[in-house]
């Protein structure tokens, strides 16, 4: 089974709800970046600049996958549990809720409106539900489409415009560079698609943990900082896997604390996604719990690394000791 054949049995609404979303949340979630990161997209240096040539961060939706997907298949013999784990979270709710049930029937089975469900097949879904678990539980899709340790469910990439500085440096002036530095988001509706319902969580809240995935990787790029400098893109994208992802991750955990009152399900969603992922995707945590690093000091550490070389994660995490 292809992507594809997935693909198409995701949600009809997909689109129009990731759509909603992204429109509903974009500006609140940019914002929530920059107040953590302390870096703005406006370079706000004396007159030159003005506000109208600050940066800009278009976000695209795109059909389809990306293309590290562009080969992924489905074992035929795990077919069916790929197609079960669309309905396992309500699988796991008939399992724990009808020995419940069960046993509030049997307590009232003198009730002769009741006495007819007593022993039926309500009483019986908790074993059906768990023979339903085990069969999709030989192969975990999710974790599958996230073992190629790419953004999957999007991602940041340079604009035409920022390839062709960086492919003719000498067709531009130094003092415009900066400006001409900076991505775009691309969002896969089709694979959030795939993803959300799988993990248990809505659209929506999946919608904008990418969003403020992707959004962290463009402000820790493109952002200034108060000296007006930001992050060459050729040094950012030639940077450690490990550096780039563990910052996008880093922000994307504080945003998923400080939006989940005001974005349903955000922190929820963030976590299942977490508990799946490997590699880069994680290795933020490392930050958290063993550094015990604080944000200013993650901040900092970030500054000192936004330079013109291939920055490997230890040269950061030095500055995170230190």
């Amino acid at each position: 089974m292809h992507i594809t054949d997935l693909i198409n049995n995701i949600a009809p609404d997909t689109q129009q709800r990731v759509e909603k979303a992204k429109n509903t949340y974009n500006r609140l979630i940019r914002d929530a970046i920059r107040f953590e990161s302390r870096l703005s997209l406006n370079p706000g240096r004396g007159d030159s600049i003005t506000d109208e040539m600050g940066i800009k961060i278009p976000i695209r939706l795109e059909a389809g996958y990306p293309d590290c997907l562009r080969d992924f298949f489905v074992p035929e013999e795990f077919r069916i549990a790929a197609l079960l784990s669309e309905i396992r979270p309500q699988l796991v709710q008939v399992r724990d809720s009808s020995s419940v049930v069960g046993q509030f029937l049997a307590d009232y089975q003198q009730e002769p409106t009741l006495e007819y469900f007593v022993g039926g097949s309500i009483c019986h879904a908790e074993r059906e539900a768990e023979q339903l678990l085990k069969l999709l539980d030989v192969y975990d899709l999710v974790r599958e489409l996230l073992n190629t340790r790419q953004d999957i469910l999007g991602l940041y990439r340079p604009t035409h415009q920022s390839l062709h500085r960086m492919n003719h440096p000498h067709w531009y002036n130094d003092e415009y560079r900066t400006t001409l530095d900076a991505g775009e988001v691309i969002i896969y509706w089709s694979v959030i698609g795939i993803i959300a319902p799988r993990l248990g969580v809505s659209i929506e809240a999946l919608t904008c943990v990418v969003l403020a995935h992707e959004l962290a990787h463009a402000y820790t790029q493109a952002g200034f900082d108060i000296d007006g400098q930001n992050w060459p893109l050729e040094s950012f994208f030639g940077s450690d896997v490990y550096l780039i992802e563990g910052l996008a991750q880093y922000y994307t955990e504080r945003l998923a604390e400080k939006l989940d009152s005001r974005i349903p399900g955000l922190q929820h969603a963030y976590k299942q996604l977490l508990e799946k992922q490997t590699g880069p995707y994680r290795h933020h945590t490392f930050w958290i719990d063993d550094l015990k690093a604080s944000p200013e000091q993650i901040r900092h550490a970030m500054l000192k690394v936004r330079r013109p070389d291939s920055i490997p994660v230890q040269e950061f995490e030095h500055h995170l000791k230190h």
